[in-house]
């Protein structure tokens, strides 16, 4: 009984990881689709005041390519996005 149990709860275990695994992937699949999106200039302008607020929010907008950068620079001064909370 111990041992069937031990063996469900490992099974449990490996399946949330590939569900997180999966996740992440889905994440950074949308990443790529937002640049590529943004970069073909696809995007309307509520779509790209949310990508780059995400970008400002986990950084990656200060990381990437200089264009990234002076990007968002420019919705912050614009008032179409702000600093990530707590930022300077």
């Amino acid at each position: 009984m111990v041992i069937i149990s031990s063996k469900l709860t490992a099974m449990a275990r490996q399946r949330r990881t590939f569900y997180l695994e999966g996740k992440a992937m889905a994440k950074k699949l949308d990443l790529v689709d937002n640049i590529m999106a943004w970069e073909n200039g696809e995007m309307e302008l509520e779509e790209e005041v949310e990508f780059f607020q995400e970008l400002i929010d986990n950084g990656m907008a200060w990381t990437l390519q200089g264009m990234y950068g002076r990007h968002a620079a420019y919705l912050i001064d614009a008032g179409y996005c702000c600093h990530k909370a707590g930022a300077k």
